[in-house]
């Protein structure tokens, strides 16, 4: 009967463990979906307005030069572009291998569950 105790105990404390586990990764995915609904946006806004710069820098820019030298204004601000995409991708690669990854501390505290769970078990042997 002794045993049929602990194992009714053992399963109702891994029932509440995994409520409190799903509760947190609810948690976690909300916040990462904000987090990337917050990146998409400002991705798309400013995308759209470096667009809409770059094409009315250029044809200022050429209207602006003498005819002779309009291919090489065309050039030069094409190299800006280039550069200036370039460093969006560098400072974009640098955030997200800041960032841990998505569901880390659901992770670490699956991975604390298992380990209590193995040495409790090991314990009993």
């Amino acid at each position: 009967m002794k045993s049929l105790q602990s194992v009714g105990a053992l399963a109702e404390t891994l029932l509440h463990m995994l409520e409190t586990r799903f509760e947190l990764f609810a948690l976690e995915f909300r916040l990462e979906r904000a987090r990337f609904a917050t990146v998409l946006m400002l991705v798309v806004i400013g995308s759209g307005s470096l667009l809409l710069a770059g094409v009315a820098f250029t044809a200022g820019l050429i209207w602006a030069v003498p005819p002779d030298y309009r291919l090489l204004a065309l050039g030069l601000c094409m190299l800006a572009y280039l550069a200036a995409a370039g460093a969006c991708a560098f400072f974009l690669t640098r955030i997200f291998q800041k960032t841990e990854l998505p569901f880390h501390e659901t992770r670490q505290e699956l991975k604390q569950d298992v380990q209590c769970l193995v040495s409790a078990a090991r314990s009993k042997e």
